[in-house]
């Protein structure tokens, strides 16, 4: 099971020692770079932002998946009133212009996270239309699923897979995303993992955070669901979200801290890295 980890912007790869800790990892996945917002501030093909290219420059030192297509949509396509025809106009820059940045280093893309139960591009008829316009926009790109609550509505989301595939989805893979307060039990990981595993897909924990307080108990529940993942040998990778208290959405999920000591999850990372 080979473990990644979420990149950060360009202040924490601008520090040596936070680079260095990314050559732990086997790979990679910006968390916030190649967003929709991210990149462009609105869908105007002409105000991208091209940063996001400097920034991979700098950590292309393992492979790197995309986090993603159609995540965080800019204001004007969710709110603008656009026409289901404008509307797939600019989804089609939008890869096109993925594809033009990326094509040839980054070919695994999530396509719509948390598509389970997204309602922004309902206009468009069944949620198989994303699919089908990010397939003919950039054929080579893996498209993956990646989805927020995948133990807790496991059922809904074989169902909403399955339903995706006979619409003619072309899903290259599964994302199970795991933000946690303690270890799911090894009964509900385990039927999770049998149900999803009839579409014969990869299936990736795609984000990975522990929550705690306490730091002792974080390290042994972190160890107790990265055990459960490599033993399943149905898990083909396993993405830290984040690992540096002065990079992560929420300190307290962190494995090392802000002066790059390691903390007890950190040293439970390591003995699977």
């Amino acid at each position: 099971m080979k473990i990644g980890v979420a990149i950060g912007g360009k202040n924490a790869v601008a520090n040596a020692t936070y680079l260095d800790h990314l050559l732990l990892f086997s790979c990679g996945v910006f968390e916030n770079a190649t967003k929709w917002t991210f990149m462009s501030p609105s869908f105007d093909v002409h105000s991208q932002r091209y940063d996001v290219l400097d920034l991979y420059e700098k950590v292309n030192f393992f492979p790197i998946r995309g986090h993603s297509f159609f995540r965080d949509v800019p204001d004007t396509v969710w709110y603008g009133g656009l026409s289901v025809k404008e509307t797939i106009l600019i989804m089609r820059d939008r890869i096109r212009t993925l594809r033009k940045f990326f094509n040839n280093k980054i070919i695994e893309w999530e396509v719509l996270p948390e598509m389970l139960h997204s309602k922004v591009f309902n206009k468009l008829g069944h949620k198989s239309k994303i699919f089908q316009i990010a397939h003919e926009e950039w054929p080579e790109a893996q498209l993956y699923l990646n989805e927020w609550a995948p133990f807790t509505e496991r059922f809904l989301y074989r169902d909403h897979i399955k339903d995706l595939l006979d619409h003619g989805a072309k899903i290259s893979g599964i994302g199970l995303q795991a933000h946690l307060q303690r270890c799911v039990s090894y009964d509900v990981f385990m039927e999770t993992i049998d149900i999803l595993s009839v579409f014969d897909l990869p299936i990736k924990i795609s984000e990975f955070t522990m929550q705690g307080n306490d730091e002792i108990l974080q390290a042994e529940e972190t160890e107790k669901f990265l055990t459960m993942c490599k033993n399943s040998n149905a898990i083909d990778s396993f993405y830290v979200w984040g690992f540096w208290e002065g990079c992560i959405w929420n300190r307290n999920m962190a494995l090392w801290r802000e002066d790059f000591s390691i903390k007890p999850n950190g040293t439970v990372l390591l003995k699977f890295l």
